[in-house]
């Protein structure tokens, strides 16, 4: 038989050595893809957060003069009488129903959101459909800027970020 000339130390000194740097590897993997994930899941959060402000701009802003703020299930917004408006939205599948209005003085008016909210890819943009109403906007999730947002009819030589319109 031949004799390689490893002691017993050695040969559990490199099987831990390769122990530690497989883990270190599986963890160096780990954050890679979690990281991915993160930009994924923070991406499609701000895009559901666009959706709901253009959701609730075409059946429910009439009476709104300024957006405010966004919070995780309710959007808020100045009335023109210069009160604030909350809409709590919630999702359900593909499609955003507006729950709930209120209207700053504590009154609360139940909504059923029914027109169907979908988005597509075209070219370099997003387009969103509710109902009837079509909107664009630029690909860039990360931007947290509103002025983004234009409507398709604004085509004629309109600036690369155009007002929120509604």
């Amino acid at each position: 038989m031949v004799h390689f000339g490893f002691t017993y130390v050695e040969i559990l000194i490199v099987l831990f050595l390769s122990l530690i740097f497989t883990f270190v590897s599986l963890l160096l993997i780990r954050t890679v893809l979690r990281g991915s994930f993160l930009v994924i899941n923070k991406t499609q959060k701000i895009m559901d957060k666009m959706f709901l402000i253009d959701y609730v701009g075409t059946e429910y802003m009439k009476e709104c003069s300024k957006f405010l703020e966004i919070t995780d299930d309710s959007l808020h917004f100045l009335s023109k009488s210069g009160k604030r408006v909350t809409y709590v939205v919630k999702n359900v599948g593909d499609t955003w129903k507006v729950v709930r209005k209120s209207d700053g003085e504590g009154n609360n008016v139940l909504y059923e959101g029914k027109e169907p909210v979908s988005f597509s890819l075209v070219e370099h943009l997003w387009r969103l459909n509710v109902g009837k109403h079509s909107f664009e906007f630029p690909i860039n999730p990360f931007s947290r800027s509103l002025s983004s947002y234009s409507h398709p009819q604004d085509h004629r030589g309109r600036p690369e970020h155009s007002p929120l319109r509604f």
